[in-house]
């Protein structure tokens, strides 16, 4: 496991920092936004996803790799002592360490920064594209292995007929419910809302929801979640209505200061 950060912008989520954790065996990855780097909060977002991983696989986690932060030590590694499970840590200024940690953070912020980039969305939908991306990873093929980590860790092969990209235009139907609320108009309300596409409701999550995570069109946008959506591929991703432009500088204010290895603190990843 790894932090990464701080952004300079807060996330959507409110937060500016991100833990990222890897199954070395599988590749199976999380990202879990954060407020803060300290062990408390480290261990909160740990728990839940070390013990699905447990519950599915069958397997107990034998070792716990980072680096020499402090967001690992002191509460955390005393969850870790009374579990059994042995931390192996890097030496101080170690940047390299955990290795496959170090290369995810590259590989998502790289793939986080195009699509986000791409989709016209405002700075603050960073934490998103990169969940998007973890959501991707986990569905694709990596060297040696024979199969998806999603494959590996929940024993089927995952669904990709629901990929879009993100931040892609769509059109979410409204139940009846909705348009029958007493700000809306009933039936004569519009049957749909347009939104744009911010992730998956099933992102191997405590809580799962069926559909997608939309970001709906509205003043001001708002966050929820929608298992009809139309999706318009063609449409070119426009911004929001006023939302800024990602220009060099907003860019640079964003993944500017982000602590990221460069291509030669990168070592081979041993495998024991």
């Amino acid at each position: 496991g790894d932090t990464q950060g701080p952004f300079r912008v807060l996330s959507s989520e409110g937060s500016k920092l991100n833990i990222k954790f890897i199954d070395y065996s599988t590749r199976y990855a999380k990202i879990f936004g954060v407020s803060d780097g300290s062990a408390e909060t480290a261990l909160s977002v740990f728990k839940p996803f070390i013990t699905r991983l447990e519950r599915r696989t069958g397997d107990k986690c034998k070792y716990f790799r980072c680096d020499d932060g402090n967001e690992f030590k002191g509460v955390f590694f005393d969850y870790l002592e009374n579990l059994g499970i042995q931390k192996q840590r890097g030496l101080p200024y170690a940047h390299h360490i955990p290795p496959q940690c170090e290369n995810l953070h590259k590989n998502i912020m790289s793939r986080g920064r195009s699509v986000h980039v791409a989709s016209n969305l405002p700075l603050e939908y960073y934490l998103d594209a990169q969940n998007y991306a973890v959501y991707k990873w986990n569905r694709e093929f990596h060297s040696g292995l024979d199969k998806t980590p999603f494959e590996l860790i929940y024993g089927k092969r995952p669904n990709v007929a629901n990929y879009v990209p993100f931040g892609c235009i769509g059109y979410a139907y409204l139940r009846q419910e909705i348009r029958d609320k007493p700000e809306n108009f009933g039936k004569l309300n519009n049957v749909s809302v347009k939104c744009r596409m911010l992730g998956y409701g099933n992102d191997d999550d405590s809580e799962e929801v069926a559909g997608y995570k939309i970001l709906v069109d509205a003043n001001p946008p708002y966050v929820t979640y929608s298992d009809n959506v139309k999706w318009d591929l063609h449409a070119k991703m426009t911004l929001l209505d006023g939302a800024c432009v990602l220009s060099e500088s907003d860019l640079d204010d964003l993944y500017g200061d982000v602590n990221i290895a460069t291509d030669d603190e990168f070592i081979p990843e041993i495998i024991e």
